[in-house]
């Protein structure tokens, strides 16, 4: 991999440019999915370019075929479900080309194999465990930096800043390279606008990472990058290096990215609604159903993407062989055949969202990604009673086409 070593990464906003390159500055995607779904379920172009005004997708990275966009529930639940048809290969054009090959881009029986392997890392016993070890102290001493204050933005002072810690205590990294390491795998996600940062972020981090390869080879730890590097796959062998490494480059960001947005979310519309936050204090089962709704009502991560790899037919629309793929989940998830009043915040559904996927590729971190929503939305609730929306500031506002969530939550606690 060649890269330009005179690029400064650390005076770059990685951050601040991921934000924008995901449509932050673009207006609200829903209208449009409202608009098409009534002509169908399956959009025949690569909508992102076509309607909501990015200037790349991952569909433009690939390069051929006739693209298409999944707009309906039950034309996303095929697609999502049918891994034989419809292909991760697309991953590797796109993130595979600053990732590397993991998980994510691969299909059966490779993907099978690795994901047995990692799925160890991610035991219900281990989330426990990190659960009371970090994350419940990790949220108390956050409260603690700013409870007297009497008022804070939650994506600033918390949200964008906890998920990421969370991922750091799993690796066994040193908490002082947080921030170095979050910009850096922020700048991994650019590989669409700015593809020589994103090359050069992902140099960096394979640098940075191998010495933790390295001594966790020699002396295991108790943690992930151990459970990666000492446990077998399948065919006797172990993962090499590259592949722990190309692993770690899709956990560090997509780890903090998406649970950030999550958190963020959950607590813009609670606080929205005085009457449900009141029933989330006291109330677990409805806790729990509210992180379900604020995940379908914007799912952190917008989209999927597949290539179809064979003749077939999705919603009564043939999609030939070599066609790539682009799943709205936001878009599904509002589906009014399926979701009545989709638009409106109402937890307790009865019907599944998709966020975390479906079928073989089902998100391994979702269990993990639940309870740190769990574990800040009951911090917050234990330590702020009246905790509430603050009036005198400008209200959430949810932003982002491909990433979605608020960039700001203004709260208020006495």
């Amino acid at each position: 991999m060649t890269t330009d070593d005179t690029i400064d990464l650390d005076s770059l906003d990685l951050i601040g440019a991921f934000e924008k390159d995901t449509g932050s500055d673009l207006s609200d995607p829903h209208a449009t999915y409202t608009e098409l779904r009534a002509q169908g379920a399956v959009y025949r172009g690569d909508l992102l370019i076509d309607r909501l005004g990015l200037q790349s997708s991952a569909l433009a990275v690939w390069g051929s075929g006739q693209p298409f966009t999944i707009l309906g529930y039950e034309a996303t639940e095929q697609v999502l479900r049918d891994a034989e048809t419809f292909s991760n290969q697309i991953y590797a054009a796109t993130v595979g080309k600053t990732h590397g090959r993991n998980i994510l881009n691969i299909d059966d029986p490779d993907h099978r194999a690795h994901r047995k392997v990692i799925q160890k890392a991610f035991s219900r016993k281990a989330i426990d465990r990190w659960r009371v070890e970090f994350m419940e102290p990790e949220v108390q001493r956050s409260i603690d930096a700013i409870i007297d204050r009497g008022r804070g933005d939650l994506m600033t002072d918390f949200a964008l800043r906890f998920p990421v810690a969370v991922i750091h205590h799993m690796l066994g990294l040193p908490p002082e390279k947080l921030h170095s390491f979050q910009n850096l795998a922020t700048g991994l996600l650019l590989y669409r606008t700015r593809f020589e940062i994103a090359q050069l972020c992902s140099q960096r981090l394979a640098e940075i990472l191998q010495e933790y390869i390295t001594t966790r080879r020699a002396y295991p730890a108790d943690d992930f990058i151990s459970v990666l590097c000492h446990t077998q796959l399948e065919d006797g062998r172990y993962f090499t290096d590259e592949e722990v490494v190309s692993f770690l480059r899709i956990l560090l960001p997509a780890g903090g990215e998406t649970t950030a947005r999550t958190i963020g979310t959950l607590f813009a519309y609670l606080t929205a609604q005085p009457e449900l936050l009141a029933r989330a204090r006291v109330d677990e089962a409805f806790r729990r159903a509210a992180i379900e709704e604020a995940i379908r009502l914007e799912p952190p991560t917008q989209y999927a993407y597949r290539l179809c790899v064979k003749d077939t037919e999705v919603a009564g629309v043939e999609i030939p062989a070599g066609s790539p793929i682009a799943v709205s989940l936001s878009s599904a998830h509002r589906d009014e055949k399926v979701f009545e009043d989709a638009d409106q915040f109402r937890p307790g559904r009865p019907m599944p969202h998709l966020a975390f996927g479906h079928g073989v590729h089902l998100c391994l971190g979702m269990h993990l990604a639940r309870m740190e929503a769990s574990t800040a939305l009951e911090g917050f609730l234990e330590r702020m009673p009246n905790l509430r929306r603050d009036e005198d500031a400008e209200p959430p506002r949810m932003a982002g086409v491909t990433f979605r969530s608020p960039a700001t939550v203004p709260l208020i606690w006495t």
